[in-house]
């Protein structure tokens, strides 16, 4: 509660809540947007009415708090209170659901109940992989879970951290409510000092440029290493099976479903730039900072790869839009090394066959 009657007259109201800014109103405050006009900054849009303490904490630790994640509880709380005042037995809009995943096999979509620095509370709605069962499992098996399994990623926060015990959940209005104890925010790195290595082509070739085999450096590294990490699936590599992208399963188990696809495209952005792989400082795609934006103009398959624009704010606050071709037939893939291996084994046992003089 942030606003009530006063004791000293009819007309005596205490207000314990402050409206902030979701994007910052001066070019240096916080999620300052420079595409956002002067108007819209201005606008009731863009604020949202909060509790003093976290109207400070948002706008002091304000990479930790997205404009994405702002708008969605705005919209929770007026949702709430709207249902609480003129509707009770109105169900809230679902589009306040965010989509989050539990370890490597749970994803549902769930709204807000608390965040703090090291502790957050969700609610499930709905899931897309998983159920209750598996849920509360995860819960209770968490230390014996691998520790790469141990996370929790939200997609329109862009972020994703390591849990540091076991989560705890409780039933609460016929929902399931799951506590996580949360590592601190992985530093992001500069895209910039990503280093050099081969061009590829959208098609995954190296290609020839001004006479020599072309090379692509510094952020334009860092767009390439975006589009190899999401075309290794998850599991594909044999000494490394933990490591790869969950993308190509959600592209073919929802490719019908662009608006899920393009959400789950960004949880999984989230999930390579947030968790440092086991025994490095590094993730994956550690020079992200998050990803605002995913959209399929078509689901459609061009030489085994798929197309995407993503709109991508880099881990030196650098802000870029661009076309990505990713590799999702991986059963092409898999064929072709069944073959060679089925090749290879054939081959050894004819050198080994005996020979038989004419």
């Amino acid at each position: 509660m942030t606003v009530g009657p006063g004791n000293n007259s009819s007309k005596h109201v205490i207000k314990l809540g402050d409206a902030a800014h979701i994007h910052a109103a001066s070019e240096l405050g916080p999620r300052f947007d420079i595409n956002l006009p002067l108007d819209e900054r201005k606008a009731i849009d863009n604020g949202i009415w909060m509790c003093q303490r976290h109207a400070r904490i948002i706008d002091a630790d304000f990479t930790q708090y997205s404009a994405a994640t702002l708008r969605t509880w705005k919209i929770q709380a007026e949702n709430k209170a709207y249902v609480a005042l003129r509707l009770p037995n109105r169900q809230p809009r679902k589009d306040s659901a965010s989509l989050m995943q539990l370890g490597m096999d749970i994803v549902f979509e769930g709204k807000w109940i608390a965040a703090g620095p090291s502790e957050w509370t969700l609610e499930v709605d709905s899931y897309v992989y998983g159920n209750d069962y598996s849920l509360k499992d995860f819960c209770s098996q968490f230390l014996a879970q691998h520790e790469r399994a141990r996370f929790i990623v939200i997609h329109d926060q862009g972020d994703g951290r390591k849990i540091t015990q076991p989560p705890s959940w409780k039933s609460s209005n016929n929902k399931l409510q799951l506590t996580v104890a949360v590592a601190d925010k992985y530093v992001r790195q500069d895209p910039h000092q990503t280093g050099s290595d081969l061009a590829l082509s959208e098609s995954g070739d190296i290609f020839i440029k001004d006479g020599d085999i072309a090379i692509v450096k510094g952020i334009e590294s860092a767009k390439q290493h975006v589009t190899t990490s999401l075309g290794i699936c998850h599991g594909d590599l044999m000494f490394q099976p933990e490591v790869g992208s969950l993308f190509p399963k959600y592209f073919w188990d929802h490719r019908e479903d662009k608006e899920l696809l393009s959400s789950l495209l960004m949880l999984e952005l989230a999930r390579l730039a947030s968790l440092p792989d086991e025994g490095r400082e590094s993730s994956p795609l550690g020079f992200i900072n998050r990803v605002t934006e995913v959209t399929f103009e078509t689901t459609e398959i061009f030489s085994g790869r798929v197309f995407v624009i993503v709109e991508i704010e880099w881990g030196n606050r650098e802000l870029t839009r661009d076309r990505y071709s990713i590799f999702v037939d991986h059963s092409s893939v898999r064929a072709a090394r069944l073959a060679a291996l089925n090749e290879s084994r054939h081959g050894k046992q004819a050198e080994t066959r005996p020979r038989r003089d004419p």
